[in-house]
Parts: structure tokens; C-alpha cells; sequence
């Protein structure tokens, strides 16, 4: 239902013109941080029968500060939610899961799920609502 929801709320909007709440921008900015972290881990030249090694370098380098930046995104969220060491162990995983398999190097539509899942876990615990369903989709994922 969470896909289905989420979908109803982007329908016949645009990305480009979703405002980004300053309640969201710490997530929308963690999403730009890793991104730009891609061009700080050049991929390392080797045979390419599976995925770059460097992977895991930009993985590491992600979950070094995985947790002050959920803690920075629940905070933001909700300022009231009160479980934020508490919902981090858990939230990490989701959130780290969809980058890709850390030992496999390689990556699918699990990988992808996981990231909803992940925005849906947000959901659930009330960092974010219903009404912030279209700026999750058109902004931030």
C-alpha cells in the first residue's frame, strides 16, 4: 500500500517543481552527499567480470557517518520523536542495503526495495506523514 500511496502523490506532478520543506532538507542533502562521494572514489582499474572493488570503499566511507546523518534526518523530520538511538540499528540496515551487497558487489531490484522500505520505515515511525509522500518520491528518491 506504502507503493501504491506514494505513487497516488506524485501523479501529475512534476520534480521539478516540488518544494523542498526545510524539515526534508537534511535527507535530500544526505542523498547529494553520497552521490557526490561517487566522484571522490574513482573505480580502480581491474578485470570487470563483477562489480568495481571501490564499491566498498564508498560504502565504507558512507556507513562511517551513516548514523549522525540519521540522526540529523529523524531530528529534522520530527523534532519530537523521542527513539532516534533506538530506531538507527535498524534504519542503517535498510538504508545501506540499497546501495548494493557489500561482499557480492552487485546489485538489483532488492537493493531497490530496500531504499523504499527504508522511506516507508521513516513513514512508520512518524518522522515523515502522508503529506510528505510527493516531496519523498520527487525529491529525494
Amino acid at each position: 500500500m506504502f507503493i501504491v500511496e506514494t505513487q497516488k502523490a506524485v501523479k501529475a506532478s512534476k520534480m521539478t517543481e516540488t518544494e523542498l520543506p526545510d524539515r526534508i532538507k537534511p535527507f535530500y542533502d544526505f542523498v547529494e552527499k553520497i552521490h557526490t562521494m561517487l566522484d571522490e572514489v574513482p573505480p580502480i582499474e581491474q578485470p570487470m567480470r563483477f562489480g568495481n572493488k571501490a564499491f566498498k570503499t564508498w560504502l565504507d566511507q558512507v556507513a562511517a557517518t551513516v548514523d549522525e546523518d540519521l540522526a540529523a534526518i529523524m531530528q529534522a523530520g520530527n523534532p519530537e520523536f523521542k527513539h532516534v538511538k533506538r530506531a538507527i540499528p535498524e534504519l542503517k540496515e535498510y538504508v545501506l542495503e540499497s546501495f548494493g551487497h557489500y561482499e557480492r558487489i552487485d546489485y538489483g531490484t532488492g537493493h531497490e526495495l530496500n531504499f523504499v522500505i527504508f522511506l516507508y520505515a521513516l513513514c512508520k515511525i512518524g518522522i515523515y506523514g502522508v503529506d510528505d509522500y510527493k516531496v519523498l518520491i520527487n525529491r529525494v528518491f
